[in-house]
């Protein structure tokens, strides 16, 4: 925004408040004046209000004492293609105000530490464009050393785009930059950095890039206007972590790659804070692209509602990558999008920070093959809750606090799951206190809850996909976790049914149910803690198996049902004793089981140790028994504390039941396929 005009100073400023607010002294409008040949062959004509500026080699240096173009003014440079460059530096004192025509067949370089202005009536045409307030050393640039590492005097000094640039390469760097017209860089670059001093990489990708020496107090880049490219980078170097945004995206951002697939977007500010309430759109026919917003570094990052973020394939392909990351705090109230289209799949999303999260916007990943791509949402703790603090009106949010607690609501859980599957990743604990209810949703989401620590299921959970839970994450950040070993929990009378499968990496304490509706089996890869009445339940297939890996102990009630589906808990009871054992399968496998009632066995049943009734309670094998291993079963001994095995017995193993007062009875032939040892 031109805010004064200083004919004393004529230097183009930034305001001294971080407004984004500019201060123009502008000179009278004419073609540039007064060059100086530095380097290189060239030559110059006048005629009426057209400069032509001819390049006889590859690289050219002029000094200018000014270079501006007023509105109707043209010039033109000839130069010998489109990688010659013509290096342009203004000497004097006046700001670069362009408001005319410059025309080029290859590259421009212009550099004025007083400030360039590109005015809504410029219209520039090149092959490509650096427009800057840093300067370069001659012998660098000629070499092919493209350090502009030579800082204006004048901190606050600006680049401003309000006109229309179109090059292969663009690239707008100073203190402060805002674009509020129209760049176009189709299948090329765009780069728009707000610091002092910038490399440029024209041999490799044509972006800019900083070192230490780039960063400035109250760097400030602001994207209002319209920019199109297969690359797009928005970056800025600050000297610290601040308090005001340092890139302000209010504008569209477009990049289509060149072989029909999304192109590259990238917002980087570095240690300061980051605003987006603009679009940003790496679709493409082919596939989705990428989109990056913030980093490890960037202090805050707030996508407000009106923001688009999109990343999806529009003709048949996978959807692209939306990432927005933070070091202490992101909110996110915006849309995102990365749809597959065709046979091609659902894309990915992550938004997370290192401190607090904030999610209250929309994703989806959701794709015409059905195959949705997974939101990622990352804090340190995730409570769900009635209620949110952090509404996920699309998949997930959190608290405001950095290290604490994060509330989102399970109805924006239940939305989530609807568009995406949808990871909670928390570097401490996740603890699910209210009922999420997906049956209703039209798609079947997945469920992912990773946790650095522990995850504590205190409510219902029903999906119409699967769930995997993992606790002990190791790629947890060690900084945000809370000491001691983590473990999984589902609490008395809740419910987990999924349509899918469940999955549970590290011990389980399980009080409550585990129940599969559709297909998928139920594995437990830690150990099983049961206490009060449990169950574990699946759809009853063949593949609908119940597996825990490293053993179950008491002191609750557990019952099994896999219907066709085969059932392996290890040992049973070793540690302590549960309180009694009912399984149901086509296969039971069993090494030992030790219980203080009864225990109960439907399905074909292959044992490998002992069964242990302690107290009192029967014990019933009611399918056909193959020994694996020397076998005892042994009930407390009172009366009806009764051994019963309904079907044959074999294997080349001992067999010992004792059964004291009870009584002891074989349904069927014992050895008749494979004589038992005695």
């Amino acid at each position: 925004m031109v805010r004064d005009m200083l004919s004393s100073r004529r230097r183009l400023l930034a305001g001294s408040a971080l407004t984004g607010v500019l201060a123009l002294a502008m000179p009278a409008g004419a073609n540039p004046t007064d060059p100086t040949i530095v380097h290189g062959s060239v030559g110059f004509a006048s005629t009426g209000p057209v400069l032509e500026v001819t390049q006889g080699s590859d690289k050219a240096i002029i000094d200018w004492r000014s270079f501006g173009i007023a509105q109707g003014e043209v010039t033109r440079f000839i130069q010998p293609g489109s990688g010659a460059i013509a290096l342009n530096r203004v000497t004097g004192d006046q700001a670069s105000v362009l408001n005319g025509q410059l025309t080029a067949n290859g590259q421009i370089f212009l550099i004025n530490p007083n400030g360039i202005l590109f005015g809504a009536g410029a219209q520039v045409d090149v092959a490509g464009l650096v427009a800057t307030t840093a300067n370069i050393d001659n012998q660098k640039f000629l070499a092919g050393d493209y350090r502009f590492d030579i800082a204006s005097p004048l901190a606050g000094a600006a680049v401003v785009n309000e006109g229309r640039i179109n090059a292969g390469l663009v690239a707008l760097v100073a203190p402060h930059v805002r674009n509020g017209g129209t760049i176009t860089a189709e299948l090329g670059t765009v780069s728009l950095g707000a610091a002092q001093r910038f490399t440029l990489d024209l041999a490799g990708d044509g972006l800019i890039s900083f070192d230490a020496g780039s960063a400035v107090d109250g760097a400030k880049l602001e994207q209002a206007g319209r920019i199109s490219g297969a690359t797009v980078l928005l970056s800025a170097a600050t000297a610290a972590r601040v308090v005001d945004n340092v890139i302000d995206m209010t504008g569209v951002v477009e990049a289509r790659g060149a072989y029909r697939d999304g192109g590259d977007i990238v917002l980087d500010g570095g240690q300061g804070a980051i605003a987006v309430s603009g679009t940003l759109d790496a679709s493409g026919p082919a596939g989705g692209g990428n989109i990056q917003v913030g980093s490890a570094q960037t202090s805050r990052l707030d996508v407000t509602a009106t923001a688009i973020l999109r990343a999806d394939a529009t003709e048949n392909g996978s959807g692209g990558h939306v990432t927005l990351m933070s070091a202490e705090q992101t909110r996110f109230a915006g849309n995102i999008s990365a749809k597959g289209a065709g046979a091609g799949q659902g894309g990915n999303a992550e938004v997370s920070s290192a401190g607090t999260l904030s999610y209250q916007g929309n994703t989806d990943l959701t794709a015409e093959s059905g195959v949705k791509g997974t939101l990622l949402l990352d804090p340190k703790n995730i409570i769900v809750a009635a209620t949110g603090s952090s509404d996920v009106a699309g998949n997930d949010g959190f608290g405001e606090n950095a290290g604490s607690d994060a509330t989102l609501s399970a109805a924006s859980v239940v939305a989530a799951l609807n568009g995406a599957n949808l990871v909670l990743q928390a570097n401490n604990d996740i603890s699910v206190n209210a009922a999420v209810n997906a049956s209703a949703n039209a798609g079947a989401g997945d469920l992912t809850l990773r946790a650095g620590r522990s995850v504590a299921l205190n409510a219902d959970v029903t999906l119409k996909g699967g769930l995997s839970v993992l606790a002990n994450d190791p790629a947890a950040l060690a900084a945000q976790r809370d000491p001691g070993t983590g473990s999984i929990s589902v609490a008395s009378g809740v419910t987990v049914t999924t349509s899918g499968a469940q999955s549970y990496q590290g011990d389980l304490s399980l009080a409550g149910n585990l129940v599969g509706s559709g297909n998928g089996a139920i594995g437990i890869t830690g150990a099983l803690s049961v206490s009060g009445l449990a169950g574990i339940v699946t759809a009853g297939g063949a593949a609908d198996n119940v597996t825990v890996s490293n053993g179950t102990n008491g002191p609750g009630f557990l019952l099994v049902d896999a219907g066709a589906g085969s059932v392996s808990l290890g040992a049973v009871g070793a540690a302590q004793a549960l309180s009694g054992l009912s399984l149901n399968g086509s296969s039971l496998i069993i090494s030992s089981v030790t219980t203080t009632g009864q225990q109960d066995y439907a399905g074909n049943v292959r044992l490998a140790g002992d069964l242990v009734s302690t107290t009192g309670g029967s014990i019933r094998l009611g399918g056909p028994v193959t020994l694996t291993g020397d076998s005892a079963i042994v009930s407390a001994g009172a009366a009806g504390d009764d051994i019963r095995l309904t079907s044959t017995v074999n294997g080349g193993y001992a067999l010992v039941t004792d059964a004291g007062k009870g009584a002891v009875s074989f349904g069927g032939a014992v050895g008749g396929t494979t004589a038992l040892k005695f």
